[in-house]
């Protein structure tokens, strides 16, 4: 197996756009290639992803939503194996 470095970026929506954060988080998986590593993720993991990085604890503005999407994966030697060409 391989060591995949997943980059994750996580925003959040407040009823003022002014209040919402985004943030990106870094996670690591054992996988046997990039398309297993995609399954993994799409399957249980981003249902139970700590998304609290994204909130906006200085404000009391209602949360609309938090979104998370998985960007960047590269493989153990650092190279680039997905890229979401919607975030670069």
């Amino acid at each position: 197996m391989k060591e995949f470095k997943v980059t994750f970026q996580l925003s959040s929506s407040y009823e003022n756009s002014e209040n919402d954060k985004t943030v990106t988080e870094i996670m690591f998986f054992e996988s046997n290639n990039t398309e297993d590593v995609h399954n993994q993720i799409d399957d249980d993991f981003i249902h139970s992803f700590d998304d609290t990085a994204a909130i906006n604890f200085s404000t009391e503005d209602r949360l609309v939503g938090i979104s998370i999407d998985y960007i960047l994966i590269e493989d153990e030697n650092g190279k680039v194996t997905y890229r979401d060409e919607r975030f670069f």
